[in-house]
């Protein structure tokens, strides 16, 4: 047991590159569930709506409720990656919350993971930590593929009063709610 605690502090504290980007493939999908908690967060507590969550491609393999959140995971990702709808209608205060929701809780987790890292002197968690904060501002960053706006897409769409596509893009999410 001792030897796998070392051979795991070693690999924390290693500046090897391989081992950095096997620990972001590793942090990426928590990185995007967590900012897709961050959206769901809004409309889970600004309505009585239910909320669904969509990590990876669809079908889904896992599919769970927990209140009025429902996951639905797939460990093959896919574009886009992680997805939130909802039913209802937010006013556009709450539509901008919701906006930035994930971004939000993207950073705090990257800045978390950096701070843990730098605490510990664990420079492959630094790294990581450093890339996951960085990443979430880069969403912010208004572009359209595939039919998939980015948060900075979202924003400028419900700053300029123009109604926002997040609750109706996943046809198939939105027949799970």
């Amino acid at each position: 047991m001792t030897d796998l605690v070392r051979v795991f502090t070693d690999w924390l504290h290693s500046t090897d590159p391989a081992l950095f980007t096997i620990s972001l493939i590793v942090a990426q999908p928590i990185a995007t569930f967590v900012h897709e908690l961050g959206h769901a967060s809004v409309p889970l507590a600004a309505t009585k709506e239910p909320v669904a969550i969509r990590i990876g491609r669809l079908p889904s393999l896992r599919q769970t409720r927990i209140g009025r959140l429902q996951l639905m995971l797939h460990w093959y990702p896919a574009y886009p990656y992680g997805l939130t709808v909802y039913k209802g209608r937010l006013n556009r205060r709450t539509r901008i919350m919701f906006v930035l929701g994930g971004p939000t809780a993207h950073a705090a987790f990257g800045a978390l993971l950096t701070a843990i890292g730098l605490s510990g002197h664990l420079s492959v968690l630094t790294g990581v930590g450093v890339v996951v904060f960085c990443e979430a501002f880069s969403n912010l960053i208004p572009f359209t593929r595939h039919g998939f706006r980015s948060d900075g897409a979202q924003l400028w769409l419900v700053l300029r009063g123009k109604y926002s596509l997040l609750m109706t893009q996943d046809p198939a999410a939105r027949r799970k709610l």
